[in-house]
This record gives structure tokens, sequence and C-alpha cells, in this order.
């Protein structure tokens, strides 16, 4: 019984603003976030930082992205906030400093083991086991 005077209140701070000297922030009207269409591969690290925001936020926002790239076929779409998807796709635009992705897909031609897998991208098997979620004593096909 006691939050409905307070919201009350606030329905009249909020019609009429004058009447209680108060001036109220313009707030636009529109979403929170916005889904942004991702049509190439690009780094997790890269997109973050062309859209203005915390690596990590960026990952609270898109919690699906596990690994440090993101697969335009896998994940057409990303989250981002508002204004930093205006950000994004404007720097987007204007990026020309190298690749977008520092990592690629690579289809194994037949059954192997992660060692002789890493050994032939020129990658450490750790580093290999590490990114693909691979577990111990596990084949890739």
């Amino acid at each position: 019984r006691m939050y409905v005077p307070k919201l009350q209140a606030v329905k009249n701070i909020v019609a009429h603003p004058e009447r209680f000297n108060t001036e109220l922030p313009l707030i636009e009207n529109h979403p929170y976030f916005q889904t942004v269409d991702i049509t190439r591969d690009i780094d997790v690290s890269l997109v973050a930082s062309l859209a203005g925001v915390r690596e990590q936020d960026f990952r609270e926002l898109n919690p699906s992205l596990h690994k440090p790239i993101i697969l335009a076929a896998g994940m057409p779409q990303i989250l981002l906030p508002w204004d930093n998807a205006q950000v994004f796709r404007k720097n987007l635009e204007a990026y020309t400093e190298g690749q977008y992705a520092s990592w690629t897909v690579w289809s194994v031609p037949t059954t192997m083991s992660v060692s002789a897998a890493a050994q032939r991208v020129g990658m450490n098997e750790a580093d290999l086991r590490s990114v693909n979620q691979i577990p111990p004593r596990m084949l890739i096909k």
C-alpha cells in the first residue's frame, strides 16, 4: 500500500514537471539495444574496440560468443547498445588497418589426432585444444 502514493507522485512529476520546479532529461524514444548484422568473420576484440565498448561488456551482451572470433555464417547478428551500434557501423566502414579475423575455420579432411591437426596448421596443440574445447584423448573429425 506504500508504493501507490509513490507511483502517483512520479506520474504527477512526469506529467507536469514545471509545477514541481523540475526539468526532466530528454530520453530518446528507441530501444536500449540494437542488433547489428555481421557479414564477415571478425575478431571479438576488434568488434568491441570498433564499437567503443569493453570486451567484457560485449561478451555479457552476447553470451553465446565463447570463441575469440565471430563467424558470420554461424552468428550473423550481434547485440550492441544503441549508440555504440551506430559507432560500430561507422568505424567498420572506415576500418582499413588489415584483416578482420586473426582466426579461421579449418575443416579436417579425415579423422586425425589433435597433435597432427595442430602440426598441420602450425599451431600449439594446447592452444588448439583450448580454443576448440577439445577434451584429452579425443580425435577430431
